[in-house]
């Protein structure tokens, strides 16, 4: 899947200041109606303040809500965001590159994976604490983030420092266990082995 590139995201600024990209002078005072940027965000500036509210990321349903039953309006918009504009987009007035680009780097693609993954389980698109192998030996329940800082190797999404975990993790050399976890938050059991199984599925569409 190629990238597209996005138009250059910019808003016109209040007041006697011209468009630019990001911003607006906040030092002089103005008023102003609501802006809507690019990737759906709501900007409201008033006497210096700015106050702005961006849709969900990864509520690619338009439901006002984040979690499983979302995965496959999310595979629709990956591989053919032409028909999720028109079945879903469109119609409910949802922003793609606001509820998709959950990794911030301006375009919605396939490296916007995990980051679903991460929102829809914890609500972090940074990563859900899970167990990391330290390099001097143990395991802590750590973000990614964090795990890859200390030179640790973090596990998959929900796995937990149950004994032998890092011992089995590097004669597996990688980790296998993220598709087998199950967030209980009410939905059924079934209903999640097909969010992970989906999730299998399109990652390997994407493989090298």
């Amino acid at each position: 899947m190629s990238h597209v590139t996005p138009e250059l995201r910019w808003w016109a600024p209040l007041g006697n200041v011209a468009p630019h990209a990001g911003g607006a002078n906040l030092k002089q005072s103005s008023r102003s109606g609501p802006a809507i940027d690019l990737d759906g965000s709501v900007v409201v500036a008033n006497e210096g303040y700015v106050f702005v509210v961006r849709p969900p990321l990864a509520d690619f349903t338009g439901d006002g809500c984040r979690n499983n039953f979302d995965v496959n309006a999310f595979v629709l918009a990956l591989m053919d965001p032409a028909s999720w504009h028109a079945t879903i987009g469109t119609p409910g007035g949802v922003n793609l590159l606001g509820v998709g680009d959950c990794n911030n780097d301006g375009v919605f693609d396939n490296f916007d994976i995990d980051c679903f993954v991460d929102l829809v389980l914890c609500g972090n698109p940074c990563g859900c604490p899970r167990a990391c192998c330290l390099p001097e030996g143990g395991c802590a329940v750590i973000s990614p983030g964090e795990c890859t800082a200390q030179g640790g190797q973090p596990g998959g999404s929900g796995d937990t420092c149950v004994q032998g975990y890092c011992d089995e993790l590097l004669m597996l050399g990688e980790i296998e266990s993220e598709a087998q976890f199950v967030v209980d938050i009410g939905e059924a059991e079934d209903e999640w082995t097909a969010f992970w199984e989906t999730i299998t599925w399109l990652r390997a569409q994407f493989a090298e």
